[in-house]
């Protein structure tokens, strides 16, 4: 199963309670160091404030010990750092330790735990959880499967402005997945989504104007679209200037 990977960011905005003032500006000066290139020093500051209760340098350890950045890639510490954050409540360590799970990385493989942690970071509003939750509703991966629940957090995630999720929503709308077929609501997520840059929505778009689908008729936009994607790297506008001659 495809995921979306939650990267770390430097997070500006405080966690109220979770953190004193001092605690705070500790892990912003762990956070300078880590991207100043000491990572021994930030390593040993995020120890420090994740044992004092900061939520951020608990999931920021969990990330270094997955990725190998900083430290020697360890997926049990991974977890273990993963597990200590999301059981604070904090949505991106759910999500992380969900595909965790959902791959057998650190933590024995398990489809169940995969999807209860989706599905608490999806409730709390998590977008790239949502989007996981919905696949796995689909799949049937770890619960049973439910394309109205799968549909439901696509749609949910979509709304959100994550724009796999608005591609995936094109997608269903132009297949009629589950008798949804809806070429002007296809058309919407489709352009959705490659406003944001999805290179594949930019092909999906492309045809849709040369067809006239949901949308007038417009042989240039589709063109301009087209040549857009595959600049990009994306291969389906490839096939879609080849089949309706946009070269």
């Amino acid at each position: 199963m495809n995921r979306i990977i939650c990267i770390f960011i430097v997070l500006l905005a405080g966690l109220g309670a979770a953190a004193t003032y001092s605690l705070a500006d500790d892990y912003e000066d762990a956070v300078d160091a880590y991207l100043r290139g000491d990572r021994q020093t930030a390593i040993r500051m995020f120890l420090k404030d994740a044992g004092a209760g900061n939520v951020r340098a608990m999931f920021k350890l969990g990330y270094i010990y997955y990725s190998g950045e900083g430290a020697a890639r360890d997926y049990a510490a991974a977890a273990k750092w993963y597990r200590m954050a999301a059981g604070k409540g904090y949505e991106p360590a759910m999500y992380n330790l969900a595909g965790m799970y959902a791959d057998g990385l650190g933590v024995e493989q398990d489809d169940r735990e995969a999807f209860r942690l989706y599905r608490a970071a999806a409730e709390k509003g998590h977008a790239p959880a949502m989007y996981n939750l919905a696949i796995v509703y689909s799949e049937g991966r770890g619960v049973n499967e439910n394309r109205k629940e799968a549909f439901g957090w696509f749609l949910k995630a979509g709304e959100k402005g994550l724009a796999e999720a608005q591609y995936t929503l094109g997608l269903i709308y132009a297949d009629g997945i589950g008798a949804l077929q809806n070429e002007k609501e296809a058309f919407r997520w489709f352009s959705m989504a490659a406003a944001q840059g999805h290179k594949a929505a930019k092909c999906c778009l492309a045809d849709m104007y040369a067809t006239g689908l949901g949308v007038s008729k417009d042989i240039e936009k589709a063109r301009q679209l087209a040549r857009e994607g595959l600049a990009g790297g994306e291969e389906l506008c490839r096939y879609v200037i080849g089949k309706h001659g946009l070269h």
